[in-house]
């Protein structure tokens, strides 16, 4: 069993937010700059009805393995959607990820616990950038998504989580800090995960994964041996790290789930 931490590489490695070639440039709404991180609901939308896209730019090779859309469930509509995942090369040049193609996008292809995002797993050849392009299979439709990361996932090899004893649930409006950001999220839940004999090396790299301590990440149970819906969308609440056995670890984490708005 592995749970797969997917923290946004690519939003920390950008040194800018593009429009793939073929699509509109035009936004309303929220900026692209929400697709980076901030509160779940916050989201890009598009002015134009045809195809759309977005995406990550970097100047320096970045390993992607996941792709995740919150709120892709906004791409359910009458006309319904195509979602493509697009990367870019050295040239900035954009071109389709082998294998990424939701066409049209349906209600089964979303996970999490309202069903609501979109988790790929893909190799894309071209390292520069990340992204997405979308649009009507019929008519014409604007294009709304909440958050984009582009992930290079991260799991214990040998400690398998098991789930804290306490929860809590919170009523709408509660807020709460990540463990080392300023920023306040709003929060439904706050759950614990327990990980016995971590290898102090894979200790020291978990410390060091992009932003886990400052941004919201999300939190992949591909084969469902923790959650049925298989993805939380969380912040990082509390973090300790006692002694298993000589060269090993016991780690005790803390997460709140992001609210979850219909």
């Amino acid at each position: 069993m592995a749970l797969t931490f997917l923290v946004n590489h690519a939003g920390v490695a950008a040194d800018s937010i593009e429009v793939p070639t073929g699509a509109t440039s035009a936004e309303e709404g929220f900026a692209s700059k929400h697709i980076m991180t901030g509160p779940r609901s916050t989201g890009w939308r598009s002015t134009s009805g045809g195809s759309a896209g977005i995406g990550y730019a970097y100047d320096e090779d970045v390993a992607i393995t996941h792709v995740v859309v919150a709120r892709a469930d906004w791409l359910l509509t009458k006309a319904t959607q195509q979602v493509l995942g697009r990367q870019r090369d050295s040239s900035g040049a954009w071109s389709s990820i082998a294998g990424f193609n939701k066409n049209p996008l349906v209600r089964a292809d979303l996970i999490g616990p309202r069903q609501q995002d979109l988790v790929v797993e893909c190799s894309p050849a071209d390292l520069r950038g990340i992204g997405i392009l979308t649009g009507a299979l019929t008519g014409s439709e604007a294009t709304q998504v909440s958050k984009i990361y582009g992930s290079h996932g991260f799991s214990f090899s040998d400690a398998d989580p098991s789930l804290g004893v306490a929860t809590s649930t919170f009523e709408p409006g509660v807020r709460r800090k990540v463990m080392h950001g300023s920023m306040e999220y709003e929060v439904e839940k706050q759950f614990g995960l327990r990980f016995e004999g971590v290898a102090h090396a894979e200790l020291v790299s978990f410390r060091a994964v992009a932003n886990l301590f400052y941004w919201p990440f999300f939190l992949y149970d591909a084969e469902q041996a923790i959650w049925p819906w298989k993805l939380e969308h969380v912040i990082l609440g509390g973090f300790s790290a006692t002694p298993y056995v000589e060269g090993y670890w016991t780690l005790e984490l803390s997460f709140f789930r992001l609210r979850h708005w219909d």
